[in-house]
């Protein structure tokens, strides 16, 4: 059974049937999997005050929000995927938190209590959302 979500179709794993997504992309293009990003957000990033660079972050980040927890991907991922410096990911980084959009945090391992990788919250950005 199709439930629809958003602009997008999902089957059910039951059936071989085409997804929309995927008729819209094609499969081989969706092997890597896809971010859903809430229109609202696509439309009015620039009125928000978010640049194009900390747009290309924030997509990026989203990319690896797989559930309702916060991604946390490496800044090295980060930046190897957006094509910047470490140094410059630190610096989109910081001042997306300047512009109250994102919270930053360290994962920590709760058997060790010792600190991981850093964990980004975008929860300060989609509040401001909620109040276009």
């Amino acid at each position: 059974m199709a439930h629809i979500s958003g602009a997008f179709t999902i089957q059910s794993t039951a059936t071989n049937q085409t997804t929309r997504i995927e008729m819209i992309w094609g499969s081989r293009l969706l092997d890597e999997g896809f971010t859903a990003i809430p229109n609202i957000l696509l439309r009015n990033y620039r009125k928000l005050g978010i640049d194009h660079n900390e747009w290309g972050l924030l997509c990026v980040l989203l990319s690896y929000k797989h559930d309702a927890r916060d991604p946390y991907p490496e800044q090295e991922t980060l930046a190897q995927n957006l094509g910047l410096s470490v140094r410059q990911v630190r610096n989109l980084t910081t001042s997306l938190q300047s512009k109250g959009f994102l919270i930053v945090g360290r994962r920590r391992n709760q058997r060790t209590q010792k600190y991981g990788s850093l964990v980004y919250n975008l929860s300060p950005l989609m509040n401001k959302l909620l109040e276009i």
